[in-house]
């Protein structure tokens, strides 16, 4: 773990991404290690590289729902999701962008039955000027009310 934390901070983001293809393939095991992984995730979320965040996110969003990552960091990842979200530019249109602001937006919807802050959130994103985001944060509470 150590190995792959060290790669997770490497300047080039080759070696970053190789940490996190290796993260995707692991099983957290015990509560440490989940942890553990939760917040090397959770860090990635600031990455200049915008795939690095929006493969963090992906990871994060795939420990909740596997029951891999603790129920109280729901709340804390709702929360670092939301900056994620709002430290993007709605208007901008290039593929990176609204591929993580989707992701965001779906991370949100995973984690809204447990988390209110989530949930709200995604109230607030139907008034967004974007109609995809919009249209995910709807998607989104769709899925939560059928759960």
């Amino acid at each position: 773990c150590e190995v792959i934390a060290g790669s997770l901070e490497d300047r080039a983001v080759e070696v970053r991404m190789a940490a996190m293809e290796v993260m995707q393939d692991m099983n957290p095991g015990d509560e440490e290690a989940r942890n553990t992984s939760f917040r090397l995730l959770l860090r990635r979320l600031e990455d200049p590289n915008l795939d690095m965040r929006t493969q963090a996110l992906n990871l994060l969003s795939l420990l909740f729902q596997n029951g891999a990552m603790p129920r109280e960091a729901c709340t804390e990842l709702a929360h670092a999701t939301i900056k994620t979200f709002e430290g993007m530019d709605v208007q901008n249109h290039q593929a990176g962008q609204c591929q993580l602001r989707r992701v965001c937006v779906n991370c949100l919807g995973h984690l809204a039955p447990a988390c209110d802050v989530a949930k709200s959130y995604l109230y607030k994103l139907q008034g967004c000027s974007d109609p995809e985001i919009r249209f995910t944060s709807y998607e989104a509470l769709g899925s939560t009310s059928k759960g």
